[in-house]
């Protein structure tokens, strides 16, 4: 690819690469490093996380050292912003506290049991280390989130603070981009910088920031690897794809599609030097090959090689033998979503009303430009529908358009823009519940990629800006709709806490099936007697307004007393 690479501001460059891996690798790296530890027998302790961010100086350093004008000053303002970001975020997200379904139940339980001593390489959870459905997923499925996010909650014993992955990837992710971004001479500086903003805070990483999902994890360290491969490329530079291919090793381990769209951009990069009749291809194609088996085989084996060896095949209990990842498919879909296929699935979301609405309900046409019917439908972790955000569909219709001008807008690398369209749409697309915007999060690059193509020229950059306004729009008005509540219900939740720490004696309560409750009750230092539910007391127990009914249930007598209800 013949690209003009930008010359400019080479200091901010060389800063936003150092910032940007920093932030980037510590989740990946602590996954890497604790694995390895594991194979060696060692299980995560408390000073896992103190080595883990001193490795992690170490290593970005003689990553990045030769690369790009880093200095050893640059890199030391890098550090700083580093440790910055991580102790601010640490102490952010410890303060939010996840009530999203899937996070209080297997997503928490597989991290608090890592952080009790864990090793997946020597053995099985139990059923009654958890919930019995919960220890069966954490067993089966990747481990790759769980086990970085364990050593943090090791470290600080608070188990919201394990969230602080989610804050790094994410802006590791932004620097990362306009990194990647300032390599192409024909974008302009600023713009350059709102579109790295705009990836950096794209819908999945928004809308999973306070929870302990992983799909937030998982399209931000997609997206991480699919720039530094596209740098690779501009600036012929081997090192910044061994760099995207330690980014792979964590993908291919957070989620079994994870390895998918890992495989299908790699597989489009080896295709790509191909075309290019690359000399040094073979080097390449060694490189990702070795990559690849050890993903799998060595930090993937407590999943794809124990799966293939105890259940005959490596994405069980998604596929294989008494598999049933078809059923858990249709649990999010609407009752008319039945006789679709993927495609029709895909655009009867992206311009459905915006809503919970799943089997027996039927989407409904959204309003375009019109006011959102609900704002609280985007505080959820998993909400399906309008996947990407408020005015996602009236942004889709632009970016329809965006898509037919491209046949009539002179380009010098027409064909490097539609192979890249097409490494987003096929990953994309592979994964048949892509309608799902958090099963398939890289396809928000669709639009960005798509701006970037209309401001090359003088009639269409006026579109350009139009979309990145309302790029910025739909992420303005998403994190207002997602923030503020998680904020309140929080702040809720803590003075219940402390409220139930004033009474005279321990609180009694109904657990509800999540262990978490808990791991939450020691934190903060509650003392409660566990209340066995009958049919004749169930009626003097009720969650607070802040805490789910799955979660616990509270004596109503002594909430009144606590001053708790209304």
């Amino acid at each position: 690819m013949n690209f003009k690479t930008s010359s400019s501001y080479p200091q901010l460059q060389a800063f936003l690469l150092g910032a940007g891996l920093l932030l980037g690798l510590m989740p990946v790296l602590s996954f890497i490093l604790t694995s390895i530890g594991f194979v060696l027998g060692i299980s995560i302790t408390k000073v896992h996380l103190p080595i883990l961010v001193i490795a992690t100086l170490v290593v970005t350093w003689l990553l990045s050292k030769s690369q790009h004008h880093v200095t050893l000053k640059t890199f030391v303002l890098a550090a700083v912003f580093f440790i910055i970001i991580f102790v601010i975020g640490l102490m952010h997200v410890t303060q939010i506290i996840d009530t999203s379904y899937d996070g209080m139940w297997y997503h928490q339980e597989a991290v608090i049991n890592f952080a009790k001593g864990w090793n997946p390489y020597k053995r099985m959870l139990m059923p009654d280390e958890g919930t019995e459905t919960g220890t069966f997923y954490d067993n089966h499925y990747p481990k790759a989130v769980w086990i970085a996010e364990a050593t943090v909650y090791k470290f600080t014993g608070l188990l919201e603070s394990a969230k602080v992955y989610n804050v790094m990837l994410s802006c590791g992710l932004f620097f990362l981009s306009w990194f990647g971004l300032m390599q192409i001479r024909f974008i302009p500086f600023f713009m350059s910088f709102l579109l790295a903003l705009l990836i950096g805070l794209n819908p999945t990483s928004i809308y999973q920031l306070y929870a302990f999902y992983v799909d937030g994890q998982l399209g931000a360290s997609l997206m991480t690897m699919i720039i530094l491969l596209v740098s690779s490329i501009i600036l012929n530079n081997r090192m910044l794809l061994w760099i995207a291919l330690l980014f792979f090793v964590y993908l291919a381990n957070i989620k079994f599609t994870g390895l998918v769209y890992g495989v299908v951009v790699l597989v489009f990069y080896l295709g790509y030097l191909l075309w290019r009749k690359r000399s040094d291809f073979k080097y390449y194609f060694i490189s990702i090959s070795a990559a690849f088996v050890l993903s799998i085989c060595l930090f993937g084996y407590p999943t794809y090689v124990t799966n293939t060896i105890n259940n005959n095949h490596p994405l069980y209990p998604i596929m294989g033998p008494g598999s049933y990842g078809d059923d858990i498919a249709k649990i999010p879909q609407p009752v008319n979503f039945a006789t679709l296929n993927r495609f029709s699935k895909f655009f009867t979301a992206t311009f459905a009303e915006p809503m919970w609405c799943r089997a027996p309900l039927t989407t409904k046409p959204k309003r375009l430009f019109k006011p959102i019917h609900d704002p609280s439908y985007f505080t959820r972790a998993d909400f399906e529908i309008s996947g990407f955000g408020p005015y996602y569909a009236e942004l889709f219709v632009g970016f329809l358009l965006a898509l037919a001008l491209l046949f009539f807008i002179p380009s010098k690398y027409k064909k490097e823009i539609a192979l890249f369209l097409a490494v987003v749409v096929i990953s994309t697309f592979v994964n048949s519940e892509a309608w799902y915007a958090r099963y398939a999060p890289q396809f928000w690059l669709f639009g960005i990629t798509l701006v970037v193509v209309l401001q090359q020229n003088k009639y269409t950059k006026y579109l350009a800006y139009v979309l990145l306004i309302g790029l910025m729009i739909n992420t303005i008005f998403l994190a207002k709709f997602y923030f503020k509540p998680h904020w309140a219900e929080s702040k809720l939740i803590q003075a219940e806490f402390d409220a139930l720490k004033k009474l005279p004696k321990p609180a009694q309560i109904i657990k509800g099936w999540p262990i978490t409750f808990s791991i939450k009750a020691k934190e903060q230092e509650l003392k409660f007697i566990s209340v066995t539910p009958t049919a004749e007391n169930q009626e003097m127990y009720t969650p607070f307004t802040g805490f789910s009914a799955e979660w616990a249930k509270f004596n109503k007598v002594e909430m009144e007393s606590a001053k708790l209800l209304p």
